[in-house]
């Protein structure tokens, strides 16, 4: 049997997030997503984890503003049972960022803070799961971006913007201590001829956002995020 819910219609927070509260009747399999923003449109389905008891959670990002590394991101858990130890793991770039447990107090819901490094950045997933007495694992996972991805800042700039041949230009580097700076000039014309070979910051944070191997993408965790026996 399919049930149509009522068209609903929200304001995106600064990180592109929102919250919309459904209700879902208890025996659904799966949902039917259709969002539109500024005449462009979307669909996913979204389906239901499976639990051998029966029991799942859900993680919520509740920070509104956009998330920066070196500040903190708040976070939400909601489980259908009270929840005594949770284990988290934060992958960002192929890796384990960081790890470890948070006390649920055997409570249903839990608040929690993350400190967000550079490490992190320009997307990362969190990971939180717990162990029922049975054996079965109940997780739910957040992918979320994080500004902050090149440590190192720099920057370049020329005593002149139009010069003759044989002109002296000064150029000035302006870096974070430490830093190795490695300068290129290339004449304008062989860009003219064929553009593409330069490296933006946009096409290096696009590389590191790939290595984020989920298969399905979701922004405020799956639809009841369940467990698998153990």
């Amino acid at each position: 049997m399919n049930f149509k819910l009522q068209p609903l219609s929200a304001a995106l927070t600064d990180n592109g997030l929102m919250a919309l509260h459904l209700n879902i009747p208890d025996n659904a399999t799966s949902i039917q997503v259709h969002a539109e923003y500024q005449g462009v449109s979307a669909y996913t389905t979204i389906s239901k984890s499976y639990s051998p008891s029966n029991n799942y959670m859900q993680l919520f990002l509740r920070s509104a503003n956009q998330l920066q590394a070196g500040s903190q991101a708040n976070f939400e858990m909601k489980a259908t049972e009270g929840v005594q130890t949770m284990v988290y793991q934060v992958l960002s770039r192929g890796s384990i960022v960081a790890t470890g447990n948070i006390d649920g107090g055997n409570a249903e819901s839990k608040t929690f803070s993350l400190a967000l490094t550079a490490a992190m950045a320009p997307n990362a997933r969190i990971v939180v799961y717990y162990v029922r007495t049975d054996g079965e694992i109940v997780t739910d996972s957040i992918s979320f971006d994080v500004d902050g991805a090149f440590q190192n800042q720099v920057s370049v700039s020329l005593s002149t913007n139009d010069a003759q041949p044989a002109d002296n230009v000064t150029v000035t580097v302006r870096a974070t201590p430490q830093s190795t700076a490695y300068l290129l000039a290339v004449d304008q014309s062989v860009l003219l001829l064929k553009s593409g070979n330069d490296i933006t910051q946009q096409q290096v944070i696009g590389e590191l956002r790939d290595y984020d191997t989920t298969a399905t993408s979701h922004s405020n965790g799956p639809f009841l995020g369940g467990g698998f026996g153990g």
